[in-house]
C-alpha cells in the first residue's frame, strides 16, 4: 500500500520510512507536502519570497511614512516587515490585531491592504496563499488525498516546542490526522529526540553558537554518531557564517540541511526553522 508519511524534519521522515517496512512509503516535510499537493492541484501562480518583498518594498516606498520614514527597498528592515506581513496572512490575522502606535499601525495596515490586493488583481500568491488554498481544498474534499495513498502523520510537538510554522500549518495538520492514520506506537516511542540547552544560557549569537557547538563535541566525544545530532537555528543565513567561523575551533564539520558546504561535508547538519 502506497503511504505518504508527513514528519516535522526530513530526517525524521526518513527514519519513519525506514521503520516502516514499506518499499511503498514516502516520506515528507510538512512544506513539501504542500508543495506537493498545490503543484498537483493549485493553479494560481505562487511567488518567491524575493518577489514579495519587492511588490511590498515598491508599495512602501511609495507610501507617506512617519513611523517607518528610515526603512530603504533593499534594507534588513524591509525583509523583516515583509516576512512579518507574510507570517500575518499565515497566522490568519492582520495589523489590527496587535496594539502599535497609531502611525506604524496605519502603514503596516495600508501594506497589508495594498500587497495582498495586488495580488488579487493580477491572480497571483504568496505561501501563505498555498497552505490557505491546501488547507481550504482538502477540508472541501477529502478525496484529493486520494494520490498519496495511506497518510501518516507524525508527532510535531515535543517538549512543548511545535514544529508547525503557522496557524494555517496547524490546522491542516489536525484535518489530515482524521484523514489519516496515528503514527504506530513502536515507530512513535522509537528515537525520538533529545533537547540539549547549555547551562548557563547564552549571551547573543556567538555565543549561542559556540554553546551548540561544545554540546555537539561532548556528544561526539561520549560515542554518539555524526548523523544523529542536529542543530536548529532560527535564521540559517544568520547563523551559518558564524558556526563556518568556529567549526575547526572545535575539531567539528558541518553542512546546511538545503546542502551548502560551511565547511566540508560530514559531522554535523546546520537546519533552518
Amino acid at each position: 500500500m502506497i503511504q505518504t508519511i508527513i514528519a516535522p524534519s526530513i530526517h525524521r521522515a526518513k527514519q519513519i520510512e525506514r521503520l516502516s517496512g514499506n518499499p511503498l512509503a514516502r516520506s515528507l516535510t510538512l512544506d513539501n507536502f504542500i508543495q506537493a499537493y498545490y503543484d498537483r492541484y493549485g493553479v494560481m501562480r505562487i511567488i518567491s519570497t524575493d518577489e514579495a518583498l519587492s511588490i511590498m518594498a515598491s508599495f512602501f516606498m511609495a507610501q507617506n511614512r512617519e513611523h517607518f520614514d528610515y526603512i530603504t527597498a533593499d534594507g534588513e528592515a524591509m525583509e523583516q516587515i515583509a516576512t512579518f506581513i507574510i507570517d500575518l496572512k499565515r497566522n490568519n490575522v492582520t495589523p489590527a490585531s496587535f496594539v502599535f502606535v497609531s502611525a506604524k499601525q496605519s502603514e503596516l495596515s495600508e501594506l497589508y491592504t495594498s500587497y495582498n490586493a495586488f495580488l488579487k488583481k493580477y491572480v497571483i500568491g504568496d505561501r501563505a496563499d498555498m497552505e490557505r488554498f491546501v488547507l481550504d481544498v482538502i477540508t472541501q474534499d477529502t478525496t484529493t488525498l486520494s494520490v498519496f495513498g495511506e497518510i501518516i502523520v507524525d508527532d510535531f510537538t515535543q517538549n512543548d516546542v511545535h514544529f508547525e510554522t503557522s496557524k494555517t500549518q496547524y490546522e491542516l495538520l489536525e484535518l489530515l490526522r482524521t484523514c489519516g492514520t496515528s503514527m504506530s506506537k513502536e515507530i512513535e516511542e522509537t528515537n525520538q529526540p533529545n533537547f540539549y540547552e547549555p547551562t548557563p544560557a547564552p549571551f547573543g549569537l556567538f555565543d549561542e553558537v559556540a554553546s551548540a557547538l561544545k554540546i555537539a563535541r561532548s556528544l561526539l566525544d561520549s560515542g554518539e554518531s555524526s548523523d544523529d545530532i542536529l542543530i536548529v537555528s532560527p535564521n540559517i543565513d544568520e547563523y551559518a557564517p558564524v558556526f563556518e567561523s568556529l567549526y575547526e575551533a572545535y575539531g567539528l564539520q558541518g553542512y546546511t540541511s538545503i546542502g551548502t558546504p560551511l565547511s566540508s561535508l560530514g559531522v554535523m547538519k546546520n537546519s533552518g526553522c
